[in-house]
């Protein structure tokens, strides 16, 4: 798999969207970036990698958020694509009422897919992006819960702010 196709997961059609390798996760908001986050096994919304997940007490995976979508013209036609702002690794673990996701050692990681944006339009921040992730959070959590705004749009204002 291209570190492409790692960080833009196709929307098109029910077979992509039944991967056993990534799903969306239904009704998941992360309010904050810390975890440890809990949800139930009705949220994953891809049946294949569920059966991938129950049939273990442990997995290892990526956890990316908040998303964003754009098209790609693939063969006849435009094809939607999610996009992670973050990912982080984490791992799963499993237990009779649901799934908790433990953050990994590290740290939240900016999305190749950023880097490349910025590149094709020619964009330099003044700070190194990997260098200022962590403080983009903070401030981020910080408008968050001081203006009661949702954190998804606080972190993209940092970004965009930091760029």
């Amino acid at each position: 798999m291209s570190q492409d196709n790692f960080f833009s997961l196709p929307l098109g059609t029910q077979n992509q969207l039944h991967s056993d390798r990534w799903t969306l996760i239904d009704q998941f908001i992360i309010e904050d970036m810390a975890g440890p986050w809990e949800i139930s096994y009705e949220s994953i919304t891809s049946k294949p990698l569920l059966e991938v997940i129950s049939s273990k007490n442990t997995i290892e995976g990526y956890l990316g958020g908040p998303c964003w979508t754009n098209s790609k013209w693939d063969k006849n036609s435009f094809v939607k694509y999610l996009n992670p702002l973050f990912y982080r690794s984490v791992q799963l673990e499993m237990d009779e009422e649901c799934i908790h996701i433990l953050p990994c050692e590290g740290s939240w990681d900016l999305s190749p897919k950023i880097y490349e944006i910025l590149s094709e339009n020619e964009i330099e921040s003044e700070k190194s992006l990997e260098d200022t992730t962590q403080e983009i959070i903070e401030k981020a959590h910080v408008l968050s819960d001081k203006d009661e705004q949702n954190l998804s749009q606080c972190l993209l204002n940092e970004i965009f702010n930091i760029v």
